[in-house]
């Protein structure tokens, strides 16, 4: 069936005809050549003579639609592009003219005589309207897909991207989940139905579902979009959807050295996999952030602060290349050694029911799951606690549990001291290891190993304190001791890492430090940290910091002191609440925390990005250039240099490539939620709605910029970034007045660069609040409020 004879208005009546499953209003349709020959009575005439056709009897209000040829084809879609104008009421001839007159204007220079406007009842009383895929439209993989609004009255409200309370559902074609939604199911049952009678592998249907719940198809056309994956069958995803759902049975039983009789999975909590490498990454991005942190370093560094021991329990499971929290282990975990084994486990079957009922907190587990430390406010949820169950001698148990965790990690000679020191030996490392003459695979497996215990330990120490500064932080507002104006002015006072950057780019940009001298510093950090593909700053300077401009700093940057009644009340609270440090050597612990977990992060990344450097060099020796590189476990590197291999190198790259490009093929076809608490979620799901961390009391109205950054201008603009890590400090530089995020948490990197600029941004925005925002044009984004309004 030919979609250049299939306009829009031709493939309704089609199905006006024969779909059994869902019901599609009358047309009226008439051709633009026949309305342009017109004069303005005649029009007049003529729309008078359409509303009259007996297909319009019943209705009081009407809606013109386009339909030109080239709107759907084969080959192409120009979906939205063309206006529709509705809700003329049907006595009002002026009105349905002006209407028709809007929609042919919208054809614009190319319109052909042959193109099509049609007239339908306009329907009222909707409950839910929307679009609906017969597949995943980035990959065609074998997914229903449906983005609808509710108690919606605008048409065009989901295809425009102008709502902000859309609901996106998936599910696998070849799921036996019951539909739990009625209407949901009849709606998927008639794009079944048009998949048959069109015969069409990919569709792409437009519907409105009434107060009656009765399904009303308003368009239908055929998916064109190209993909660069393979296309994976319903028969080899399913397959793969049964083995996730096997080990996720396995592994959400109670198990052997834990405390949780379940377990829940998901993409950001505790080390935020999603926001650090994504949800999809590459072999090797995954396979080093595993090796650096979640398979050993993690547990190491909680052990080390007192928390339950969970060394030799990896942190992330895979499916493919799909890394998940196991968020049971993340509970366990965040345990103060000295709770005892009872109340662990009664603590983390707690922990784990909260995140099932409220899993948008699941970028926020440690502010608004756990109680990992004691602070100003904990007492406040301790009370909750005993509201939920739990006994005053537990609750007795767990609140001094914390404040003795808490009194070790702030006190003089800690951990947290001893960390910020181990930091300081890695620069030697770094040092000792790229001056010598080892071969690159010695260089990669040490560079590997002094970064594991030189820097992404001491570096998950201090991130874990940086925590615990963000919450007394919060808690001093928490107890009005501080305004949040004040918390921010305080993290603006910080001599990060990051503003030492911007401050040396300044000085570039002023000529008072050369930009051979700025690399020398800086030229390590890449945007997207793990990922070899991405070009260093030393690398490609003229992408990143071309056109840069004074960015007079000094004047965001002011020194912040609490003043003496202020310390006298916090110190007032310390004693109250039993934690016997004193209140300016908490002061001190929490800007040294802060500073030292962005400082250690700066350190330990110039041994991955090194490390790259040398896995180029030594790939290109074999003839694999990055993309390949790109592909490759890490552990292929480590086992050459550990074991004595004779079989051929180029051969041993070769098939960890090849399998891991196979992986990524299946693993850019899953289409999961971002938390798994049951194994039907596996199968379908609704996106939930995240719950957005607004940074700074900022408001800004700009234009947006989305999509690669590199060489767009981005000053005066909200840029928009899906993740973003220390690499992408670069455009701070260019005088951004507001920046999202799709993944990030309050205490992300991005989250302290935007406190500390005094930045209006969203961190964390959610996949569908950054989609719907990150197509717009310009934008309202009022953190003060917690609200973004798209404008245009």
């Amino acid at each position: 069936m030919s979609g250049h004879s299939m306009t829009k208005a031709k493939t309704l009546r089609l199905l006006e005809r024969k779909l059994q499953s869902a019901r599609i209003k009358p047309l009226v349709i008439f051709t633009l050549g026949e309305w342009v020959s017109l004069g303005e009575t005649e029009k007049v005439k003529y729309a008078s003579s359409l509303i009259q056709d007996p297909a319009l009897f019943a209705a009081t209000h009407v809606i013109v639609r386009s339909s030109a040829s080239n709107e759907d084809s084969d080959t192409f879609s120009n979906a939205g592009h063309f206006k529709s104008v509705g809700d003329c009421p049907k006595g009002d001839i002026a009105s349905v003219v002006e209407a028709i007159q809007t929609v042919v204007k919208s054809y614009g220079k190319n319109a052909k005589e042959s193109d099509q406007v049609f007239i339908q009842e306009h329907i009222k009383n909707l409950k839910k309207i929307g679009v609906a895929f017969s597949c995943e439209l980035s990959t065609h993989a074998p997914y229903y897909v449906v983005n609808y609004q509710e108690t919606a009255s605008d048409y065009e409200a989901i295809t425009s991207g102008t709502t902000s309370n859309a609901k996106t559902y998936y599910r696998f074609k070849d799921s036996k989940n019951e539909i739990k939604d009625a209407e949901l199911g009849a709606l998927l049952s008639a794009i079944e139905e048009i998949e048959s009678l069109l015969k069409w592998e990919a569709i792409d249907v437009e519907f409105a579902i009434d107060d009656q719940s009765q399904t009303w198809i308003l368009q239908a056309r055929k998916i064109v979009n190209e993909v660069t994956n393979r296309v994976i069958g319903v028969d080899e995803l399913g397959a793969f959807l049964l083995k996730i759902e096997k080990k996720f049975k396995k592994m959400a039983k109670p198990y052997p050295y834990l405390y949780g009789e379940s377990t829940v999975l998901g993409v950001m909590p505790d080390w935020n996999p999603a926001e650090i490498i994504g949800c999809k990454p590459r072999a090797l991005s995954l396979s080093m952030y595993k090796e650096l942190v979640t398979d050993n370093v993690w547990a190491y560094q909680r052990d080390n602060y007192g928390y339950k021991n969970l060394r030799s329990f990896p942190l992330l499971r895979t499916f493919g290349l799909h890394p998940f929290v196991d968020v049971r282990l993340t509970f366990n975990s965040f345990v103060p050694k000295a709770v005892s084994d009872q109340l662990s486990h009664k603590l983390v079957n707690y922990y784990l029911g909260k995140i099932k009922e409220n899993p948008q907190a699941h970028d926020k587990v440690e502010f608004s799951i756990v109680l990992s430390c004691f602070h100003l406010s904990t007492e406040k949820d301790l009370r909750v606690l005993l509201e939920s169950g739990f006994s005053e001698v537990e609750v007795k148990e767990l609140s001094q549990a914390l404040s003795g965790i808490t009194s070790d990690i702030i006190q003089e000679g800690g951990h947290f001291q001893r960390d910020l020191e181990r930091i300081e030996v890695l620069k030697e490392k770094q040092k000792t290891i790229l001056d010598s003459d080892l071969p690159s695979v010695d260089k990669i497996y040490w560079l590997i190993e002094d970064c594991k215990r030189y820097g992404t330990l001491p570096f998950a120490g201090l991130a874990r304190a940086g925590f615990i500064a963000k919450q007394f932080l919060d808690s001093f507002v928490d107890r009005e001791i501080i305004t949040l104006e004040e918390r921010d002015d305080f993290l603006a006072s910080l001599n990060t890492i990051a503003r030492q950057f911007s401050r040396d780019m300044d000085k570039v940009a002023r000529g008072e430090l050369s930009r051979e001298e700025f690399l020398r510093e800086y030229g390590h950090l890449r945007p997207g940290t793990y990922d070899i593909r991405s070009r260093r700053y030393d690398e490609s300077p003229e992408l990143y910091f071309s056109q840069v401009t004074s960015l007079d700093l000094e004047k965001d940057q002011k020194p912040f002191q609490f003043s003496d009644e202020k310390k006298e009340r916090i110190q007032s609270h310390l004693k109250e609440i039993g934690l016997k440090f004193n209140v300016d050597h908490l002061l001190n612990f929490i800007r040294k925390a802060i500073e030292g977990r962005e400082s250690s992060k700066f350190v330990f990344t110039k041994s991955l990005s090194e490390a790259f450097v040398e896995l180029e060099y030594f790939g290109s020796r074999f003839g694999f250039n990055r993309d390949d590189l790109s592909h490759l476990d890490i552990n292929t590197i480590i086992r050459l240099y550990t074991t004595l291999i004779d079989d051929d190198v180029t051969e041993i790259l070769l098939q960890s490539i090849d399998m891991n490009k196979r992986k990524l093929d299946i693993t850019m076809s899953l289409k999961l939620p971002q938390l798994i608490s049951e194994e039907e979620d596996i199968y379908d799901f609704f996106v939930f709605e995240t719950e957005p961390n607004f940074i700074t009391q900022g408001q800004v109205i700009s234009d947006v910029v989305a999509g690669p950054l590199e060489g767009q201008d981005l000053k005066g603009k909200i840029i928009f970034i899906e993740s973003a890590d220390p690499g992408y400090d670069w455009i701070f530089t260019k005088n951004i007045k507001g920046l999202v995020t799709m993944y990030g948490g309050a205490n992300s990197h991005m989250s302290i660069r935007a406190a500390e600029l005094k930045l209006p941004a969203v961190i964390g925005a959610g996949e569908e609040n950054y989609k719907i925002w990150s197509r717009a044009k310009k934008i309202n984004l009022d953190c003060e409020n917690k609200i973004v309004r798209v404008l245009s």
